[in-house]
């Protein structure tokens, strides 16, 4: 079988996978009800990668594979700055965890890395579908827009720390503003070239990715074991299945933090490319960030 019909193959790999999930779910088996949400996702990740092949004859797994282990192993490190601040905030706690440690850190490490991977391919699923050409509207990046961007982003983080129970919601605006004057400083692609090139095509994309990423995200959360629950001040009603109505539109714009941060990391891995040793430093410096925080979610944020 050639490269190209396992890539054509992959879109019935992850069907098969989700439903044989949502069946044995139903029939109550325990390994898939404490990892229900890990296969859910990854089945996705497999079928819309494939979509993306078959209209693209390319894909983030197909063009390489090394570029989207990275992407995974990243996304871990990426919404580990979310838990981070979830330890202030107290937004979300998990519950019906494997006790067993290994697994549950494992159950973290998959179903952290799937964040990225997940909204990457729907997002080149969905720019795919609109077709969005460029638009008379553009907006000219000055250095004042730059240095107003930065501070408001941190700004914003200030609040959301300094006053959790007022501005919570904040973390999911903060980067938006902090990182793409960075990339726009650097000449990396991201969303302030995109709003001066007047291409809205990309930032629309990745919106409408959150909100279809959010849907599933909560959707699979909401039928798995192993699961997490919101406590968030003010908006906690009305709720679609753990997530208060007002929450998904938190989404969107966590879509464009993980875009922009995404585009920062990957920036600096080609520029310390050839400097192996440094690159084998960091990867054992993140394993250990990565373990630190596994044990403060198990000591904060895990809930039986």
């Amino acid at each position: 079988m050639t490269k190209e019909k396992i890539f054509y193959f992959n879109l019935y790999i992850g069907v098969f996978i989700l439903i044989a999930s949502e069946l044995l779910l139903l029939l109550n088996v325990p390994f898939v009800k404490n990892w229900f949400f890990c296969l859910s996702w990854w089945s996705y990740i497999l079928i819309i990668d494939s979509l993306n092949f078959r209209k693209r004859k390319t894909s983030q797994l197909y063009s390489s594979l090394k570029d989207f282990l990275f992407m995974a192993f990243i996304s871990v490190f990426l919404w580990l700055i979310f838990e981070i601040f979830n330890l202030r905030l107290k937004n979300w706690s998990y519950h019906n965890l494997p006790a067993n440690l290994p697994e549950r850190w494992t159950g973290y490490f998959i179903g952290f890395a799937t964040v990225i991977p997940a909204l990457m391919e729907t997002a080149l699923f969905i720019e795919g579908l609109l077709k969005i050409n460029t638009s008379k509207f553009s907006i000219k990046v000055t250095k004042n827009l730059i240095i107003i961007s930065i501070l408001i982003g941190f700004l914003l983080i200030f609040l959301f720390l300094s006053f959790p129970k007022q501005f919570f919601a904040f973390v999911w605006l903060c980067f938006i503003f902090l990182i793409p004057p960075f990339n726009y400083i650097l000449k990396n692609d991201d969303f302030f070239s995109d709003l001066e090139k007047g291409y809205p095509g990309r930032i629309i994309s990745w919106l409408i990715a959150g909100l279809i990423a959010g849907f599933f995200w909560e959707f699979w959360n909401n039928w798995a074991l192993s699961r997490w629950r919101y406590n968030i001040p003010y908006f906690n009603f009305l709720k679609v299945f753990e997530m208060p109505i007002l929450g998904f539109l938190g989404f969107p714009p966590f879509a464009l933090e993980v875009f922009s941060i995404y585009q920062f990391i990957f920036f600096i891995r080609k520029k310390i490319e050839k400097y192996i040793l440094l690159k084998w430093i960091l990867f054992f410096i993140l394993l250990l960030f990565y373990t630190f925080c596994f044990s403060l979610i198990d000591r904060f944020t895990l809930l039986e």
